[in-house]
């Protein structure tokens, strides 16, 4: 997790590290996810980036994707929730009137140490 402003997000990488899937597969998954938003609720949730992915020739710029709160529950709810559904209409419905259901996996995320090969604040770097 890394805050930018007042917003707390995280990386497709995080993502992918914390509930052990390959990045090419979140990255196939946010952009279903996406398609299925408006172009609006997707620029929010979704920004597309980049890292640098070290090679036996120096790097090469990779896709990665930095996501807002709304945008992780809508991604990992596809990886851990069956009612899907209801889940995001009970997280929508009332927002910000009672406590998120993935505070705890948000805190866990937050509560980590960050790697050197976490992002900065300022420029995704892997």
């Amino acid at each position: 997790m890394i805050r930018k402003g007042d917003t707390f997000i995280t990386t497709s990488r995080d993502v992918a590290d914390y509930f052990g899937k390959q990045h090419k597969d979140v990255l196939e998954a946010i952009r279903t996810v996406a398609a299925q938003l408006t172009a609006e609720k997707s620029a929010i949730c979704f920004q597309l980036s980049n890292f640098d992915q070290k090679t036996g020739f120096g790097t090469r710029p990779m896709p990665l994707y930095e996501m807002t709160r709304d945008g992780f529950t809508l991604l990992v709810m596809g990886f851990t929730a069956p009612n899907f559904r209801a889940i995001e209409i009970e997280t929508t419905v009332g927002y910000g009137t009672r406590p998120h259901p993935l505070n705890p996996i948000m805190d866990a995320m937050r509560s980590r140490p960050q790697s050197a090969t976490e992002p900065s604040s300022t420029a995704p770097t892997k």
